[in-house]
């Protein structure tokens, strides 16, 4: 992975190297059939950020220059200041991109127009602003959303004067199946120690085998540990205290570079109110780059059946948020309002919602994508057990991937 600090945006700051001389724009353009965007296919332009001449094969991570927020616009109803138009050139093997806004404050993107997509945010409706961003936005969403070369164009929204956006880019090739590098990271006091260490990684496997069917694997593992019995019990809004902490390598199995972090603790709180969460990814999708999108916590003690440790659950929860990690959104969210962009996956809708409690489970759900890994809740006694085809394109395009 590089990291590119100080990329000079175009349409703000300087005159860059990495701008694209080429010119000309037009081709095909798309119907928007099934409720996915579709546009115009178009060439990059004159003074577009040349990504192909800033990156190289790989991923590669971009610190954009701070960017001023110097427009007064509306979203989602409430007043906020809007960024001047950044402009991308995507170069033709690019697999996947991801633009962090800013991870450090709130902010999104107000606008997004991609070559053979059009415009996909819709700053006016949350609904259709959740199926897109999150509040990073990754492209390709799936087979019907794809990253199409050529030009791209995007605004950034926020409260503040600034921002200080990241882009995130992937070249080289797609693989029909893929493989990814994963650290397990103990915080001392989370549950897992000597006594039951064998049998949480004889679980192990039932991770595994929920990527298997769609073509992914764990191809190596490192093992860390953290010291820090403070962090055994967090709310989730501290979670970057796991990335930036010291952690111990393991002799036998070091810490890997380059890798999907999953951290566990002993209970990891909701600021808002829900309780302890089972898991929770730090980025929708995440990277190691960026602390506050660094990895995976996991709640030891939310998988607990009376005294007794559920490996299986913790590791279906894993295997959830890891999905969550590489950009994988739930397929119906849990009000039924909102869906992701992959087609193949069931949508439950809110009309499943018999018990009018404002929430479609996964009995309401049953046979409408409750049994999916990435349903937005589960039973320990029914677990979800499926993964589709476009899911799985979309986690052979996440930013570790590699292809076999």
């Amino acid at each position: 992975m590089r990291i590119v600090v100080g990329l000079s945006v175009c349409a703000v700051a300087l005159a860059s190297s990495a701008c694209s001389s080429g010119g000309g724009g037009g081709g095909n353009s798309g119907g928007g059939a099934g409720g996915f965007p579709s546009g115009p296919v178009v060439e990059c332009q004159a003074g577009d950020n040349d990504l192909a001449a800033a990156s190289g094969p790989g991923l590669t991570v971009f610190q954009l220059d701070p960017l001023p927020l110097l427009h007064p616009v509306t979203v989602l109803g409430q007043n906020a200041m809007e960024s001047d138009p950044i402009n991308l050139c995507v170069p033709a093997d690019a697999v996947s991109m991801v633009l962090y806004p800013d991870p450090d404050q709130e902010a999104l993107a107000s606008s997004y127009v991609g070559s053979g997509l059009g415009e996909i945010v819709d700053a006016s409706n949350l609904n259709a602003l959740l199926r897109v961003e999150a509040p990073d936005l990754m492209l390709p969403k799936g087979p019907e959303v794809q990253l199409v070369p050529g030009h791209h164009s995007f605004k950034i929204a926020g409260a503040s004067a600034q921002v200080q956006p990241f882009l995130a880019i992937r070249r080289g090739a797609r693989g029909a199946s893929s493989h990814y590098a994963a650290n397990l990271v103990l915080v001392d006091g989370c549950g897992i120690d000597d006594s039951n260490i064998q049998a949480f990684a004889d679980a192990g496997g039932l991770f595994d085998q929920l990527y298997a069917q769609v073509g992914i694997e764990v191809s190596s593992v490192g093992v860390g540990f953290i010291h820090d019995p403070s962090l055994a019990v967090l709310p989730d809004s501290e979670e970057a205290k796991l990335s930036q902490a010291t952690v111990e390598s393991s002799p036998n199995l070091p810490m890997l570079p380059d890798a999907i972090n999953f951290y566990f603790v002993r209970e990891l709180k909701s600021d808002d109110a829900a309780g302890t969460l089972l898991g929770h990814a730090m980025g929708i999708p995440g990277v190691p780059a960026l602390a506050k999108r660094g990895g995976v916590t996991l709640s030891v003690d939310a998988h607990r059946n009376g005294p007794n440790l559920d490996f299986g659950a913790l590791w279906i929860t894993a295997a959830h948020e890891g999905g969550h990690w590489h950009g994988l959104r739930h397929p119906t969210e849990r009000d039924g309002a909102v869906q992701d962009l992959i087609a193949d996956t069931s949508e439950c809708p809110p009309s499943r919602d018999v018990n009018h409690d404002g929430y479609v489970d996964s009995v309401e759900c049953a046979g409408m994508g409750s049994d999916n890994l990435m349903f937005w809740t589960y039973d320990f006694a029914t677990p979800p057990s499926k993964l589709t085809p476009g899911q799985g394109f979309a986690l052979a395009s996440a930013l570790l991937m590699s292809p076999q």
